[in-house]
């Protein structure tokens, strides 16, 4: 499976999608119960950062896919830092 399609699966997956869920599990051969709560912090992840700048979790997305750093370094400093 390329890339592009895991991306199109990861974005459906951090939409709630659990069919694309299973599929990427499938894909990356990873538990799909694990893969959903990396997901699910992932979206909790972006909620926090949308509140922090008053953005909607669609515009974090979109700004994030657009390659908007500053948003991408604040989802990094929420979401990937280990403690």
């Amino acid at each position: 499976m390329s890339d592009n399609q895991n991306s199109n699966l990861i974005m459906d997956a951090v939409k709630g999608n659990n069919v694309a869920i299973g599929q990427l599990a499938n894909n990356l051969n990873c538990d799909f119960n694990n893969l959903s709560s990396a997901i699910c912090g992932v979206r909790a992840g972006i909620q926090e950062v949308a509140g922090n700048i008053n953005f909607s979790a669609e515009r974090v997305i979109n700004a994030a896919n657009l390659g908007d750093m500053n948003i991408v370094q604040q989802l990094k400093d929420c979401c990937c830092q280990t403690q």
